[in-house]
């Protein structure tokens, strides 16, 4: 997919929802949460950075694996998986929930492309 249209996104006082432990692991949650966001983290590791995270004003962590209906209420969503049925899954609860997602290094389940 070649993300043609660039954009930045004001996400201060919006839900976002980040899945995953590269997500976490590549500072998804860290950066919503500098922009102003309310994020969900949604991973079962690693324990010390989701530690950090629960100390963050702004951020509800759940350790445990994604499930259907995580995205309930989002605006944004940056997800990263293994398992590749996983991450068609959450792609098509965020298009059902009108949900923008970014499913890292998948860009067939992106609506957007962000930094490293």
């Amino acid at each position: 997919m070649a993300f043609e249209y660039p954009v930045a996104l004001e996400v201060r006082g919006r839900p976002a929802v980040v899945i995953g432990t590269d997500a976490v692991v590549h500072g998804k949650a860290d950066a919503l949460l500098e922009a102003g966001a309310f994020v969900t983290v949604v991973a079962g590791e690693p324990a010390s950075a989701l530690d950090r995270l629960e100390e963050r004003s702004g951020t509800t962590v759940r350790r445990r694996p994604y499930r259907p209906g995580d995205l309930a209420g989002a605006f944004v969503c940056v997800a990263s998986s293994k398992d590749a049925g996983e991450r068609a899954a959450i792609h098509r609860e965020a298009e059902a929930r009108g949900v923008l997602v970014n499913v890292m290094d998948d860009p067939e389940h992106c609506h957007f492309a962000a930094p490293a």
